[in-house]
């Protein structure tokens, strides 16, 4: 699930996903 905000674009992980929650930041 990802999130799109003027900040960048945070994305959680989902249920069961290994992968961590992480923010991609816009240049």
């Amino acid at each position: 699930m990802c999130v799109i905000s003027k900040e960048g674009v945070t994305c959680l992980g989902d249920p069961g996903d290994a992968a961590p929650p992480f923010t991609v930041e816009v240049y």
